[in-house]
This record gives structure tokens, C-alpha cells and sequence, in this order.
């Protein structure tokens, strides 16, 4: 819906910014290495993330929680796509 801009970091954290204010709305947690790629789906209800420490992660953006770790990969992510 365009409301909401995620970016991630080699703090190994995810920002939720309101694309109107640009005011930062909350910050996700759970990668032990750099977040490499983001990708919204599902009509922007949810995230995914992909990180050096080998896992994609899936996010609830309404509750800003974490729903589920995929493990699997050899080496780090750098990219994603649906």
C-alpha cells in the first residue's frame, strides 16, 4: 500500500518507517548478521528478510513480530524472489 518502508542493516536489524511522516515506527530483531534483502508480500502484511546468517525470516508487519525462520541455506543470503 506504499505506507511503510522497511530497510535493513548490518546491525543486523530491519526499520519499519511511515512513509509520510518518516518517522520510524519500530525496529525488528532476530538476524544475527547483515540483513541483506527485504521483500514485502501478501498485500504488504507481511516481510521477508534474508541475511548473511543463512536464514529468511518472515514477518508480521501489522503486529511487528516474527513468524517464522527458514534454515537450510550454506551460506549467506543476498537476495530473494516471489
Amino acid at each position: 500500500d506504499g505506507k511503510i518502508l522497511a530497510s535493513g542493516s548490518k546491525d543486523n536489524t530491519i526499520n519499519l518507517w511511515n512513509m509520510f511522516s518518516f518517522q520510524l515506527i519500530a525496529t525488528l530483531t532476530g538476524h544475527y548478521r547483515d540483513v541483506k534483502c527485504l521483500v514485502f508480500v501478501q498485500d504488504n502484511r507481511k516481510l521477508l528478510s534474508a541475511s548473511l546468517d543463512r536464514t529468511i525470516k518472515i514477518w508480521d508487519v501489522d503486529m511487528q513480530r516474527l513468524e517464522q525462520t527458514l534454515e537450510g541455506h550454506g551460506d549467506g543470503i543476498t537476495s530473494l524472489k516471489v
